[in-house]
């Protein structure tokens, strides 16, 4: 997982918006042995900003409080909105 890590770190770094949802996922995943959720919220935060729907879905799904987060039904809403908007 080091290696996938540093291959997509490199990937999101140069802006890469599929690399950062993935490197986003692994920060988030437990099972991976990561779990660091800032890291994680923050890759995925920029593969939504950047228009990526799937990012902005996961987006949408933090905001609603699924990992243990206090929910923000209205920036979750607008998360769902942005993805849906792109079908």
């Amino acid at each position: 997982i080091d290696v996938a890590i540093d291959w997509l770190g490199r990937a999101a770094e140069s802006g890469q918006a599929q690399a950062q949802l993935a490197l986003g996922m692994i920060y988030l995943d437990p099972a991976l042995g990561r779990n660091d959720y800032e890291m994680g919220a923050g890759w995925v935060g920029r593969a939504a900003e950047a228009g990526l729907a799937e990012a902005q879905f996961n987006m949408g799904l933090m905001a609603a409080g699924t990992l243990g987060n206090p929910p923000d039904m209205a920036a979750a809403a607008d998360w769902f909105g942005k993805a849906a908007a792109q079908g």
